[in-house]
């Protein structure tokens, strides 16, 4: 990074907190939206909630933890639910709920990736001081 793109320590630090607030309640904002859209729904049942949640809810010790990894990681595990859902919406038969699903997809991957960086960023300046 060139001296004039670099962010203080501060300002790294301030990203991270907001990115990471962003990140855990887009996260859990998915995981509501499928439980209670498999609650609701006729078509819906625990077994279908459990494939659409538990790839997310594996993520949870890594989220607590705060490693950066957890969150590279979470980015390409929603990729996956980015190209389920875009051939849903872009289909005649899309509903309000697959763009609310991909909103919050798109959302919690670009969170989740801002928050790796940044997190990276945070732990070289702490080894630097």
């Amino acid at each position: 990074m060139s001296s004039a793109t670099e962010l203080s320590p501060d300002a790294i630090n301030k990203r991270v907190k907001i990115a990471r607030l962003i990140t855990l309640h887009a996260y859990g904002a998915l995981l509501a939206f499928y439980g209670i859209f498999n609650y609701l729904s006729e078509t819906g049942d625990m077994r279908w909630w459990l494939i659409q949640s538990v790839p997310l809810l594996i993520f949870i010790p890594g989220l607590k933890g705060h490693h950066y990894k957890t969150y590279s990681w979470l980015c390409f595990v929603t990729l996956i639910y980015f190209t389920a859902l875009v051939p849903l919406v872009m289909s005649d038969a899309a509903s309000g709920w697959h763009w609310l699903q991909l909103v919050l997809v798109v959302i919690l991957f670009n969170s989740a990736m801002m928050t790796s960086r940044w997190r990276q960023r945070q732990m070289i300046n702490e080894q630097e001081t």
